[in-house]
């Protein structure tokens, strides 16, 4: 099994663009299934070791996930169709953002439908993100809006803090916030 981990990152690695800004979104998938495959090897578990990760640390953010959780369960019983937006930087180089797919994915995973992202890069914004529900009665709009990256600090180290009552293993911080409501 290790070797199979191995063999899976080599090939993800071998296939990286010369230029990370060639294939957008190309670090988060890395991130991702490196993530996934340190699950996967024998004694992560046994070995004491915890690991957190996340699309974005910000609490701000995972309040963000939270609220599209529960406002996608109440919207799944209309018909509304979903479109995301996220406006960052000049000099951010992936797009979209992988904050932009979770909640996509938040959406799709309630709602099953395709849910369109629209990637701006704009002077030194440091992240919005708009996700927007649309029927023929009526739009609902959820905004997050970062001022600095001050807040994904304070969420790293909320990770790190929460870390020291988890049982070893892999877990995903929107997860471990989540619980907590």
């Amino acid at each position: 099994l290790i070797t199979a981990v191995f063999m899976l990152i080599a090939e993800t690695v071998s296939h990286r663009p010369r230029r990370w800004e060639e294939k957008p979104g190309f670090k988060h998938a890395v991130c991702m299934g490196l993530m996934q495959a340190i699950a996967l090897l024998p004694g992560v578990s046994r070995s004491g070791s915890t690991l957190i990760w996340a699309s974005n640390f910000s609490l701000g953010v995972n309040a963000f996930f939270a609220a599209l959780q529960k406002a996608c369960e109440v919207l799944a019983k209309g018909e509304y169709s979903a479109s995301v937006e996220e406006i960052h930087h000049v000099l951010k180089l992936d797009a979209p953002s992988g904050t932009a797919k979770s909640i996509a994915g938040i959406i799709h995973d309630a709602l099953g439908c395709e849910v369109p992202i629209e990637s701006k890069r704009i002077g030194e914004v440091p992240g919005t993100h708009i996700a927007r529900f649309e029927s023929s009665v009526d739009c609902l709009t959820f905004t997050h809006e970062a001022f600095s990256r001050k807040g994904f600090a304070l969420g790293a180290v909320e990770a790190a803090l929460m870390s020291e009552s988890l049982e070893s293993g892999v877990y995903e911080f929107k997860d471990l916030i989540l619980k907590e409501i």
